[in-house]
C-alpha cells in the first residue's frame, strides 16, 4: 500500500483577502512562504520520496521550499494536480460571489456536484481527475511515501478520495483545513486509472 502526505500550500494574497483563487497562478504571500517555512520544520523528518503538485506559481513555491528542506527531493507537476477552476468567480471577493451569485453560490455549498461557476468547472469533474492521478502516483510509488502540496479546495477533493468518500463531503472536509497529514492510498482507488 502506498501512502500519501497531503501538505497545504501556501497562501497568495488573495487568500489573505479572502478572494476565490481556483485555477489562477500567484506567487505566494509573505505570510504564505512563512507558512510553508514552518510546515518544512515540521515535516523535516518525514520520509518521502518525492513532491508532486499542480502548475500554479504558489503550489509550486510551496513545494520547492519543502524539497529544498533537509534532504533535497524532486518536485513534479502533473495537470490533474491543479486546483479547480472556479471560472468568472476567480478573483472576487466571496462576500460579492455570494451576492452577485446568490442563488448558485447556495447550489454549489449545498451539493457541490451539481453546480459548475460559470466557465469554470464542477466539484464532480475535478473529483475525478483527482482521483485518476491519485492511482497513478499510487502504481508508480507502490509501497511507498510521496507528498501532495495542494491548495485548500483540491486538498478537500484528495481527502475525500482517500477517506473513501465522494465529491459531496468535500465542504467537510474544507472546513477542517488540516495543514498536512499521512493518509494510506486505498486499493479502491489504485484500482482505477
Amino acid at each position: 500500500m502506498s501512502s500519501i502526505l497531503l501538505a497545504a500550500a501556501g497562501s497568495t494574497q488573495w487568500d489573505e483577502e479572502a478572494r476565490l483563487l481556483g485555477s489562477r497562478s500567484l506567487p505566494l504571500s509573505e505570510g504564505g512562504r512563512q507558512e510553508v517555512s514552518d510546515l518544512a520544520s515540521q515535516l523535516a523528518g518525514t520520509p518521502f520520496r518525492i513532491i508532486y503538485t499542480g502548475h500554479s506559481r504558489h503550489c509550486l513555491e510551496s513545494a520547492r521550499i519543502l524539497a529544498h528542506s533537509g534532504r533535497r527531493r524532486r518536485v513534479r507537476c502533473l495537470d490533474d494536480l491543479c486546483e479547480v477552476d472556479q471560472g468568472l468567480w476567480e478573483g472576487l471577493p466571496l462576500a460579492e460571489i455570494e451576492r452577485c451569485y446568490a442563488r448558485a453560490y447556495r447550489a454549489w455549498l449545498r451539493d457541490p456536484e451539481a453546480v459548475r461557476p460559470p466557465e469554470g468547472e464542477t466539484i464532480a469533474h475535478a473529483y475525478q481527475r483527482v482521483r485518476q492521478a491519485l492511482a497513478r502516483i499510487a502504481r508508480r510509488h507502490k509501497g511507498h511515501t510521496v507528498a501532495i502540496v495542494a491548495p485548500r479546495l483540491l486538498r478537500a477533493l484528495i481527502q475525500c478520495c482517500l477517506h473513501g468518500r465522494g465529491p459531496e463531503a468535500v465542504w467537510d472536509l474544507y472546513r477542517a483545513d488540516v495543514q498536512w497529514e499521512v493518509l494510506s492510498v486505498p486499493d479502491s482507488v489504485v484500482g482505477r486509472a
